[in-house]
């Protein structure tokens, strides 16, 4: 016996008998479905032109490739859920969306969804007229205002704005003072490092290398530089069926080139 839940009416598919719940005929709706002794659940959503929550599992046995294939191998899931009802099917995605995005269920081995809600993309694709629609409103109200806007300035301050904040301000922009840059780099210009063992900085060459001095920089310096720019440099991506690294060689025996692949069945 399969039984359809969800909070505001609940109805069972039974032998010679069926009770349709109350619901207009185009409900789109999301659900859950679980192999409860294999913990394995799958969520999704329909909402085609003539859906309806009654429709799960009697006719509709959702469109995910990986839960047909594990159908397949395990049988019928014991728990079938009606999670919730909506009116459109651009609320119904963008709900699928929120819920799987909070799960992280792509990444999750429990969990049969290939991607966290069409591969996160719903906004741009299921609920597109209806997202464009609210973003173009939103873009158009924010033009418009920053139209009205201008640049205030007192001499020490300036501002982007619709009016002054008071009677100081004039129409324009300060002016551009890059003298701090320019005597940063005539400072630096021509220099080298020298460093020992604790401190390093910046001389003239022609002045020469202090005694107990080195040219260079301090090798804690080069290693956080080598860390963030040049760790992965020269490695290659290793599997052992189960674990996955990157190393310049192979890490042992039983390792081969590669990465893991992302498993469709659980067995």
């Amino acid at each position: 016996m399969q039984a359809i839940i969800q909070e505001n009416y609940c109805f069972k598919k039974k032998v010679g008998r069926s009770l349709a719940p109350t619901l207009t005929l185009n409900t789109p709706y999301t659900y859950h479905i679980c192999w409860s002794k294999l913990n394995v659940h799958y969520y999704g959503v329909r909402y085609s032109r003539a859906c309806h929550p009654y429709d799960l599992w009697t006719i509709y046995f959702t469109s995910s490739k990986s839960v047909k294939d594990f159908r397949k191998q395990h049988g019928d899931p014991d728990i079938i859920e009606i999670r919730k009802t909506f009116t459109n099917k651009d609320d119904a995605g963008m709900w699928e969306l929120q819920v799987l995005q909070r799960l992280n269920a792509a990444n999750r081995i429990d969990w049969l969804n290939m991607h966290n809600g069409n591969n996160g993309n719903f906004k741009l694709d299921r609920a597109s007229s209806r997202y464009k629609r609210k973003t173009k409103k939103e873009l158009e109200f924010r033009r418009e205002k920053l139209k009205q806007n201008r640049w205030w300035n007192n001499g020490i301050r300036q501002c982007f704005q619709k009016e002054p904040p008071d009677n100081s301000y004039k129409r324009g922009r300060l002016y551009f003072n890059n003298n701090g840059f320019k005597k940063g780099t005539e400072k630096q210009r021509g220099k080298i490092w020298i460093y020992n063992d604790k401190i390093e900085y910046m001389i003239d060459p022609k002045e020469g290398i202090p005694n107990g001095y080195k040219r260079g920089r301090l090798r804690s310096h080069l290693e956080r530089w080598k860390t963030k720019h040049g760790q992965a440099k020269g490695t290659y991506h290793w599997n052992n069926g189960v674990k996955a690294t990157m190393a310049h060689e192979c890490p042992g025996p039983g390792w081969v080139r590669g990465r893991l692949k992302r498993k469709k069945e659980l067995t």
